[in-house]
């Protein structure tokens, strides 16, 4: 047993330590299966077509009985029967053999006793129900049974039935019996296949020998050793292949080298960066323990020692050693603190720092700390990075730019941005304690006054002075702020009673109203305020400012230096307008406007010398309306600008009209002040003009009422001066209404003054207003303008006013305004009832 024991090793021994044993050993046992699996199979193939031999055999007996049987079956012939079926039991391994009809009913029978019966088993019984059986089947093929039916057709019907039983051999596969029959064979094939594998296993031998050699000097670190490829087949790839896998390493193990040599310098510049970094660094493990930190991060966390003092210790004993305060950034590694923000992931899928709440320190210093989790290629967790660092300075900046951003620059009041979250929060307080909140619109009265003439440096320090009167007037939960130019808003929260408010105006109003001294003199101004109560006014924020507007507006138009309630009639009054303006706004653009058009007469010869163009807004009801009706809504509004150019252009394609039918004269157009006062209004001119080339400019006039010249002197003139160098003629309008005096009419070069019809109407009756026409008429020919008077209502004011000098009389003694197409028949009518009227009508320059 010993000695079986010790050969059982020595072959193990030799089976594991020789590569060419096993690979003879194993071609002989695969040439042993071989064989055995051949065996086998061709047993198996010779069984199967035994068995089939067998049943084609049987197959071709119960057709032959089924052709015999044909006739005795066709007559019940049952001695002819019993003879051919006799005839069957000398065929070997015969069980039975029967002749049926198509009920089951035996006809004959190799055992004579079943003669007569009928077959009543269910599986004959099914065999019996088939009729579209045209050959023998075989019913049954198993081990002890082939039973196999035959149908006995007479023409196309079923006659009967043949059916034979045999007693099949059982061919089994007998793996001994083979085995005897080829066991030479086998021999032969494991003969060979040692023979075989024993060359094979030589001539690899040699060549594994080297590799062998090659690999043992690899190992000794020789890479520049190559094996010499002698074949062609696997194994000459192989050892080419690893002819280039050396050649791979040498050059890998070069790259190497020279990688080392960068990833030192890399470190040495790492180093230096980290060193000269103001931002502390900070690598942790996913252990929590220090990988690497920087001289910034132990500056900040007042660590002594230096950096690499730390490197391997955990992160709790760092902290420990820091400034921080007990229980800050104790987290480690474990997750974000409270107060951090929900970490992000960039587009690629990455984590983005994660950004907490600054710690202070006990120096007064704020620290924030940023921290990335770290992956590897796999996703796995490998550590994290902290970076930290000083954000004192950087948090107060940003909060002096979020205090800039929320507050007026030049008063340091709160803004519109900070006014609107305060008046939310105190709309909430209000509702909360159910106490009054005043919301107050201020604007300082004459304000343009004192930047036109002091300057608007002393424009901004008035405002600096108001904004600090306006704080003291108030209490330290209220707020004033500064919406921009003079406007201010004041928020009166927590008031008991409306008269609370009155009180508190009362004094907002005397404080402002106090004389400011500026270093470029004594300003004086006063404050209008609009005023709305919240709850009694229960609106949003926004509501809210647009009621005080709307008061201050009123208390504007009240005179100013007041304070105004919001009136709910006032609301509606002012939202009526805007609906107007709206409709205003939509009919100019649909051109629903109308021009009508009054004559001008020279009154000492009765001649018509020009027309004034008057506005007119028909309406759906058949109605019209008059300027005074809708003009004041626009006179501050750029609306006021596009319905003066529509009136020159409508006037001037007229003028084209009336000149093809002989009854063009210049036309006067009335121009509102805010649109004579744009710096592109004489641009604007030339284009319309330009659009008609053929309606010379000197057929248009331009009426500029006399407080647009006074608004602003030096830029009408020059206005005038451009206008009146394109040929267009410019006169004043309302004259004597504003506060002309002679200095104005001097310097403003118009052609023509227009007395206003309150003064020409009453001037019989009115010794006064007689001596004012009469005044203005020699105020204007002293400096050469052409006088007209409005307002001319029958023949006594026309002859008083010629007797007076007056040049030019409008009004309704003449002719009431017309519809353009009334024009040429009135024209025509006036020049048959005044001779000569009609001559010389138009400027020199345009006839």
């Amino acid at each position: 047993m010993r000695r079986m024991r010790v050969w059982f090793d020595v072959v193990r021994q030799r089976w594991r330590g020789s590569f060419l044993l096993r690979l003879a050993l194993s071609m002989a046992a695969l040439h042993i299966v071989v064989l055995g699996v051949t065996l086998v199979d061709v047993g198996r193939r010779g069984a199967a077509a035994r068995a089939e031999l067998e049943r084609q055999a049987a197959l071709q007996e119960a057709r032959q009985l089924a052709t015999a049987v044909r006739h005795g079956v066709l007559t019940r012939d049952l001695a002819l029967l019993a003879e051919q079926v006799d005839a069957m039991r000398s065929a070997g391994k015969l069980r039975y053999a029967m002749v049926l009809d198509v009920h089951g009913r035996v006809l004959a029978h190799t055992a004579p006793v079943f003669v007569g019966q009928f077959v009543v088993d269910p599986f004959s019984q099914a065999q019996l129900s088939r009729h579209d059986v045209l050959q023998p089947v075989v019913a049954q093929n198993t081990t002890q049974l082939l039973d196999v039916w035959a149908p006995v057709w007479h023409g196309a019907g079923l006659a009967g039935w043949v059916r034979v039983g045999l007693d099949p051999a059982y061919h089994t596969l007998d793996l001994w019996s083979e085995w005897q029959q080829g066991w030479w064979y086998g021999l032969l094939m494991v003969g060979a296949g040692l023979v075989l594998a024993t060359g094979v296993a030589r001539s690899l031998g040699r060549d594994v020998a080297r590799l062998q050699d090659v690999m043992r000097r690899v190992r000794q670190g020789d890479l520049d050793v190559r094996i010499e490829v002698t074949r062609s087949d696997e194994l000459g790839e192989l050892m080419d292949g690893v002819n280039r896998t050396l050649q791979r390493l040498a050059h890998d193990e070069a790259a190497l080298r020279h990688t080392s040599a960068s990833l030192a310098l890399e470190r040495g510049r790492l180093a230096a960066v980290l060193a000269s970094m103001r931002q502390g660094v900070l690598l942790l493990d996913e252990g929590g323990r220090v990988q690497l930190c920087n001289v910034a991060l132990c500056r900040l966390l007042g660590l002594r020692g230096a950096p690499q003092t730390w490197q391997g210790r955990t992160l709790t004993e760092m902290l420990r050693h820091s400034v921080l305060p007990p229980d800050a950034w104790r987290d480690g590694v474990t997750g974000p603190k409270a107060t951090s923000t929900p970490t992000s992931r960039l587009a690629d899928g990455s984590e983005a720092a994660e950004v907490e709440l600054p710690v202070p320190l006990p120096d007064g210093r704020l620290l924030a700390r940023d921290r990335v989790a770290l992956q590897d290629d796999a996703g796995q967790p490998n550590g994290t990075l902290w970076l930290v660092r000083d954000v004192t300075d950087e948090l107060l900046a940003q909060e002096r730019l979020r205090w800039q951003a929320m507050h007026d620059p030049l008063t340091q009041l709160p803004n519109r941005l900070l006014l609107s979250d305060r008046l939310k929060h105190a709309l909430a307080r209000a509702r909360r304690t159910q106490q009054l909140l005043a919301v107050c619109m201020l604007d300082l009265d004459d304000f343009k006054r004192v930047n036109d003439v002091l300057g608007h440096e002393a424009g901004d320090v008035l405002l600096q002075r108001v904004a600090e009167r306006l704080r003291s007037c108030v209490r330290a939960d209220d707020t004033v702020a500064r919406l921009g130019g003079d406007e201010f808003v004041l928020l009166l929260s927590e008031l008991g009673a409306p008269e609370e408010v009155q009180v508190a105006l009362q004094r907002v109003c005397e404080v402002v109203a106090r004389p400011v001294a500026l270093p470029q003199g004594e300003a004086l101004v006063h404050a209008s305020i609009g005023v709305t109560l919240f709850p009694i006014n229960d609106n949003d924020a926004d509501t809210l400012l647009r009621h005080a507007d709307q008061a201050l507006y009123q208390a504007k138009q009240q005179g100013g230096n007041r304070y105004v309630m919001f009136d709910v009639e006032f609301s509606q009054r002012v939202q009526l307008q805007q609906r107007l303006r709206e409709r205003l706004r939509i009919a100019l653009e649909a051109d629903e406007l109308v021009l009508h058009y009054q004559p001008r007469v020279r009154l000492r010869d009765g001649r018509v010398v020009g027309a004034e163009a008057l506005v007119r807004w028909p309406q759906g009801d058949g109605g019209m309306w008059y300027p005074d009706r809708f003009i004041p809504l626009i006179e501050q509004d750029a609306l006021i600008d596009a319905l003066g150019e529509w009136a020159v252009r409508t006037a001037l394609r007229q003028l084209r009209v009336w000149a093809q039918q002989g009854c063009a004269v210049p036309v006067a157009i009335n121009i509102a002040a805010r649109h004579f006062l744009q710096p592109d209004f004489v641009e604007r001119m030339q284009a319309l003009l330009a659009s008609c080339p053929d309606v010379p400019a000197t057929w248009l006039e331009i009426e500029l009422v006399e407080s647009a010249a006074l608004d602003n002197l030096e830029q009408a003139a020059a206005t005038i001066e451009r206008l009146r160098g394109l040929g267009v003629a410019v006169a004043i309008d309302d004259f004597g209404m504003g506060y002309a005096s002679l200095g104005y009419l001097r310097r403003l070069p118009v052609d023509k003054v227009k007395i206003d019809r309150s003064f020409v109407m009453r001037m019989l009756d009115d010794r006064d207003d007689g001596q004012v026409v009469q005044a203005i008429i020699g105020l204007a020919h002293t400096f050469g303008r052409d006088v007209v008077a409005e307002g001319v209502e029958h023949d006594a004011l026309a002859q008083a006013l010629q007797r007076m000098g007056c040049d030019e009389g409008q009004g309704y003694g003449f002719a009431r305004p017309m519809p353009a197409s009334d024009w040429p028949a009135w024209w025509s009518g006036w020049s048959e009832a005044h001779p000569g009227a009609a001559e010389d009508a138009l400027p020199k320059a345009a006839v």
